[in-house]
Formats: structure tokens, C-alpha cells, sequence
């Protein structure tokens, strides 16, 4: 039963079926206890081709006003499952004389019924084809409905199953306003089915419309990289104690939780307060092992001391001040504050320090509130041993990430201080390429002078980080490199092998060596992305950076050139991940 406020002589209504229709008889009955004029009801339409999908139904004339619209389908002398109608409302008019010169205007835009649909359904992004794909089919039907809308919006939203596709296309492909549509509507299998119906052409037509309806503007990457409100803004000081430097001293604090007692690992999954990310384990620091826990080296890391990344979240009540104590281990400790999802600096926060002694990182923000805190760092910087908020408040674990991203690559994803202009870890292009995703969750596995060859004989080329990478259970893992491979002829056979191992990874997305001169590399790692069938983004081809965005060494890029890479890949990757539920 759905309700229409009607104005029309006759019009066809789109229904949408599940079942072949042939030698069904399809009736409808208008009904209205506030009709203004007579209300008959509409001629039964005999089906006689095979249907399955959407199919017509010829309303007669009606008068104005608000009727329901109850639709019985007969086949063989049995009822069939009722069809659905894809939309909510309908007004036509206002010229009864001339409809065509009066076009149909829907009572609300192809965004608002997705978002009046499944408002406050959100909970997580759509990682798979079930997700949006129930309110992209139903703004489809919408759009087939009102044809001049439809027409308007995308050359008849390419008619049928494929108009559900444009739908995704559509106000940045649905992604952000109907993420968990099929779990609401219970509907995932077929939504799926849905998807598989739309043919690869008819895809990569969708994803050339992204741009096209939603162009990046550009001022886009200053935009996600917008530090927090004024009030979420905090004052941070790095000071050397061991005690706590929130104002008052009236404080109360929060060590790591272990999975058996002091001096043993900390239970990232169970911890009440801290979100872990970053890492797969946090063992404890072997210099001050009941006090404090530290990132492991990541598989084949040892030549480079690189280690997974120290990243944890907290859900502060309303407060003031937060604090946590950490134990450099270097002399230079760099790390990025993140409130509500806002990166308080691109750059990282760069503080000296005395290896071994205790620190206090201190925010102050300007009034008491509720706010979500996380703090990330190069795991080689510091251990982490406590949080502490002012008597009163409290801090309880930060939310679960709704996306993971994960990263494979060389130095130009780990990060090289060989240039003094360079970027370190988090200051690489995969982790803005990251942020502009929306994930929450970020692992890096990049490894300086590895690649898909080079690497080999010390057990540190990508492929040896793959099960570790899948370990991590990500949602997208991003590839890059490498140019440490040169002309090596094995890249091929060796990317091929490593790529398969991610199959268990929703979604993978490669690109090789970032800087020309690298063409049999890149090549090679393109035919192994495309034998996987994962999508490849090639950076030389679109010229991401130049020997102009390359540091002293003429190697690796400065900060402002990573920037250049995440804008290029991001450029590229943007159609592919906001229709990824194609």
C-alpha cells in the first residue's frame, strides 16, 4: 500500500517485481476517503512477455487528491507477490489540461528520498555491493518514474537496473547518505544480484559521470585538511615528568591494559579505554616493561628499524584536559592530535626529547566538552604508558573505525628523512590519501629500499607483508612501487603473486614507481594488477610529481610532493572508490 496525491489523465507507473511475469494478470484499485472528484479504477494489464524488474502499469483518469494505491497481481490463478512501488510520493500537475506542458514535479529531490529513507542508519561505509544498493535501485525507480526528472539527471538514468547505478553516481555515488541500506532493509542478496546485472561498460560509463556531478573543487585537500573548530582546538605542551601537568593535580588516570599482568602485551582488543590502531600487537617496552607498551618491527623491518605505527583513540567525557604519558625513544618525537576527525596539524607536531625520560603531552582545549581524542606517531618515537583526565571526567574507549586502510610500499610510504625537507610515516602521501577517504583506521606497511623484487634477500619485498596485511583485516589496501625495483624483468610474476595473496581484501587498489624513468617497472606492475583484476593508477602516465618535487637527494619527495602524489592518486582512485559497490 503506498499513498499518491494524483493530477493526471494517464500516466504509467513503474513497479518492480522479483519474478517472471508472463500470463500474469496485474489489476489495481485507487481508493480515497478524500477524493475530490470520481475515482475509478485502473485497467487491468495483461502481462504477455517474460518480465522480471520493472514493468508499466496505465493508470485512467483520476481527479486530485490523496489516494491509495493497492496493486493485485494473478498468475495461474494464485496471487503473486505483491510489487513494490520505488517511491513514496507523487505530485502531478498543475495543468490537467495539458500535462505535458505542466511536467511532473516530485515532491522531493532523488537525495532527500535516499536520506528520508535511511536517515539515521548509518554504521558503516559500504564496503560491499549490498550496502547502497537498495537506495541507489530505489532513486533509480524514482527517477524512471518522473521521466522528465530522470531525463534531466542522466539521459533517462540509463533506463532500468542500470539507472540504479547512475543513482550511485549521484551525490557521490550514495556513499555518504545510504551506507547501511540493505542491512536496514534486509535486502543485501538481492541488491547484490542487482549489481551484477549492471554490465562492466555500463560501469565504467558510471564512473566517469563522479567527476562529471561531483567535480572536486579546489580547494578540496586545504578543506579535509582543516584543523578542528576553535573549541576543539587544543594548546598542547610536551613537558618532561613523570607526574601528571594538568592544572588542579585533582586527576585521574588510566594505564594500558594487559593480557596478563604487568610486563606482558597490552590487550588491544579488550583495553576499556584505549582504541588501539596501527598495529597488530603492543607488546611491552623491553626498557620499562611494566609502565610502558611499544610497536613491534614490522615483518622484514629490522634493516630499517621500521615499525608498525602507534595510534590510539579516546571518548573523553566532558573535560578540559587531556594527558598522556609517554617514553621517547629518540630524540626527536613527532606525532599528529586528531579531534573529531580533524587533523589538529598536517604536518606532525615535532618535539625534542630526552630518550628513556617520562613525558607529558598535555591538551588544553579553550572550554570542558565531549570530544573523540586520538594521537598518532611513528611507533620507532615513544611507548605509551598512560592516559589521565581532570577528577571527574572520564575517558572510555574511542568508536570503532567504519573504514581500514592499509598500505604497502617503499620509502615513498615509510617515510625518509633522507631529505631534511622529506616526510616522515604519517606525513607520506597514503596517509592523506587515507584521510580524503574517510578511514579512521590506518596501517602502514612501507619498508625504505623494498619493493616487489628489491627486498628479496633480506625477507622485506612487498610480498612477504601480505599476510600480516591481511591480518589486519582492512576494508581497501592501497599498493605503491616501486622504484627500487629498476628493470628487474620479475616484477611481473613476483606483483602477481603478492596481489593474489590479497584477494581476501575487499578492495585493491595499485599504482607503481611515482617519478618517470621507471617505465619497465610500472608496466610490469599494471598487467599484474590487471591479471588480478584490481584497478591500476598509473603515476608516471599522469605525471603526479616531478624531479621539481623531489628533495636534496633528488630522490624523495618533500612534504608539499607527497601532497602532490596523494592529490594525483586521489584524482584518479576517486571514481573507483565512491562507485566501489559496483
Amino acid at each position: 500500500m503506498a499513498t499518491f496525491r494524483v493530477k493526471l489523465h494517464d500516466t504509467t507507473l513503474p513497479l518492480t517485481v522479483d519474478t517472471d511475469l508472463t500470463g500474469a494478470s496485474v489489476k489495481a484499485f485507487i481508493r480515497s476517503a478524500r477524493a475530490e472528484g470520481e475515482v475509478p479504477a485502473v485497467v487491468p494489464v495483461n502481462v504477455t512477455d517474460p518480465v522480471v524488474g520493472a514493468f508499466d502499469l496505465v493508470l485512467a483518469e483520476v481527479g486530485s487528491g490523496e489516494f491509495d494505491l493497492e496493486v493485485l497481481v494473478e498468475k495461474g490463478g494464485e496471487q503473486v507477490r505483491t510489487p513494490s512501488v520505488g517511491f513514496d510520493r507523487l505530485v502531478i500537475g498543475p495543468n490537467l489540461d495539458d500535462p505535458l506542458a505542466a511536467p511532473y514535479v516530485p515532491s522531493a529531490t532523488l537525495e532527500q528520498v535516499i536520506e528520508e529513507k535511511f536517515a539515521g542508519q548509518a554504521d558503516r561505509l559500504i564496503p560491499f555491493a549490498e550496502t547502497a544498493q537498495e537506495a541507489a535501485a530505489d532513486a533509480g525507480v524514482f527517477a524512471a518514474a518522473t521521466e522528465f526528472d530522470a531525463n534531466r539527471a542522466g539521459e533517462s538514468a540509463f533506463q532500468s537496473g542500470q539507472s540504479a547505478g547512475y543513482a550511485l553516481g549521484h551525490r557521490n555515488a550514495a556513499a555518504t547518505s545510504a551506507e547501511t541500506a540493505t542491512v536496514a532493509a534486509g535486502t543485501a542478496q538481492a541488491a547484490a544480484a542487482a549489481v551484477a546485472a549492471i554490465d562492466p561498460a555500463s560501469k565504467a560509463q558510471l564512473r566517469g559521470l563522479v567527476d562529471v556531478l561531483n567535480p572536486l573543487p579546489a580547494s578540496y585537500m586545504s578543506d579535509a585538511l582543516a584543523p578542528p573548530s576553535s573549541n576543539d582546538t587544543p594548546t598542547i605542551t610536551w613537558t618532561q615528568s613523570s607526574a601528571t601537568t594538568i592544572p588542579g593535580g585533582s586527576t585521574v588516570g588510566y594505564n594500558v591494559t594487559r593480557t596478563a599482568g604487568a610486563g606482558t602485551p597490552a590487550d588491544i582488543a579488550n583495553d576499556p579505554v584505549f582504541r588501539f590502531d596501527g598495529m597488530l600487537s603492543l607488546p611491552a617496552d623491553s626498557a620499562d616493561p611494566n609502565n610502558y607498551v611499544r610497536t613491534p618491527l614490522l615483518t622484514g623491518g629490522t634493516a630499517q628499524a621500521a615499525r608498525y605505527l602507534l595510534r590510539f583513540g579516546v571518548q573523553t567525557s566532558s573535560t578540559q584536559y587531556v594527558e598522556f604519558r609517554l617514553r621517547p625513544l629518540a630524540t626527536t618525537v613527532k606525532f599528529r592530535v586528531i579531534v573529531n576527525g580533524k587533523f589538529v596539524s598536517d604536518q606532525l607536531d615535532a618535539r625534542t626529547a630526552t630518550v628513556g625520560s617520562p613525558y607529558q603531552l598535555l591538551l588544553t582545549f579553550p572550554t570542558a566538552a565531549v570530544r573523540t581524542v586520538w594521537v598518532e606517531m611513528d611507533g620507532a618515537d615513544a611507548s605509551l604508558g598512560q592516559a589521565r583526565v581532570t577528577a571527574g571526567a572520564s575517558l572510555t574507549k574511542a568508536a570503532a573505525p567504519k573504514l581500514r586502510v592499509a598500505v604497502v610500499g617503499d620509502s615513498y610510504t615509510g617515510g625518509s628523512g633522507a631529505p631534511t625537507d622529506g616526510a616522515r610515516r604519517l606525513e607520506t602521501a597514503p596517509r592523506y590519501i587515507a584521510h580524503l577517504m574517510g578511514a579512521e583506521s590506518f596501517f602502514n606497511f612501507g619498508i625504505g629500499g623494498t619493493g616487489w623484487i628489491a627486498g628479496s634477500g633480506s625477507g622485506s619485498n612487498f610480498g612477504t607483508r601480505m599476510a600480516d596485511v591481511v591480518a589486519c583485516a582492512p576494508d581497501v589496501v592501497i599498493v605503491l612501487g616501486s622504484r627500487n625495483d629498476g628493470s628487474d624483468t620479475g616484477v611481473q610474476a613476483a606483483a602477481t603473486a603478492g596481489l593474489a595473496a590479497l584477494a581476501p581484501v575487499p578492495f585493491v587498489y595499485v599504482s607503481g614507481p611515482s617519478t618517470s624513468g621507471f617505465t619497465t617497472a610500472n608496466a610490469q606492475v599494471k598487467a599484474a594488477a590487471t591479471a588480478n583484476g584490481r584497478p591500476f593508477f598509473d603515476g608516471i602516465a599522469g605525471a603526479w610529481i616531478t624531479s621539481a618535487d623531489l628533495g636534496a637527494d633528488a630522490v624523495h619527495p618533500t612534504f608539499a610532493g607527497h601532497k602532490k602524489i596523494a592529490d594525483g592518486f586521489w584524482r584518479a582512485n576517486r571514481p573507483w572508490f565512491l562507485t566501489r559497490a559496483l
